[in-house]
């Protein structure tokens, strides 16, 4: 006569059967808890502190004659759409190195004589900086990683004014007028 596995009862396995794993393997778990314990202690208080500085800059449409000099009366109602477009330009222009080359050079991070250091911290600005569209708006959140909270802020700010004279100066169609 053979058995079948239905003739065998089913065995369950309770709280108390997982409960006991805990206590049999206690110094195996004692030893990963504290392991881990004293290894996040260890990365949180040898690690250097990271600092983040935000901005937030409006986008507005570019028009190319002043409203005031326009003899079209209905462009005085133009509806202020900022395309995708226009938001990745003003976030590609704001990481270009022209931009950045004035806030190393302002900040003395490298020597302006050597050019490859000029590169080399251009490059490090470059990935520190972070600048994204916020969602359904005209408005580009830029953020700056760095050690020293005072210092990014600084070049946060020396970013944004050598941006708007990039912008300037690329969108001036003639010379000495703003």
């Amino acid at each position: 006569m053979t058995r079948t596995s239905e003739s065998r009862p089913l065995q369950q396995q309770t709280a108390r059967d997982l409960a006991s794993i805990f206590f049999i393997k206690k110094r195996v778990f004692l030893m990963t808890f504290f392991g881990i314990l004293f290894g996040a202690l260890a990365v949180s208080l040898l690690s250097p502190n990271i600092y983040e500085a935000n901005m937030q800059m409006v986008v507005k449409p570019f028009n190319a004659k002043p409203l005031v000099f326009d003899e079209d009366s209905s462009r005085m109602n133009v509806f202020n759409e900022v395309t995708e477009k226009t938001l990745n330009t003003v976030i590609y222009m704001l990481k270009a190195p022209e931009v950045l080359r004035e806030v190393v050079l302002e900040h003395k991070l490298a020597d302006p004589s050597d050019e490859s250091s000029v590169l080399r911290e251009i490059a490090i600005l470059q990935g520190s900086i972070t600048a994204e569209p916020l969602t359904l708006s005209s408005l580009i959140e830029v953020r700056m990683r760095g050690r020293d909270a005072e210092g990014i802020a600084e070049q946060l700010n020396t970013l944004a004014a050598a941006y708007i004279r990039h912008h300037i100066k690329i969108n001036q169609a003639t010379e000495g007028r703003l």
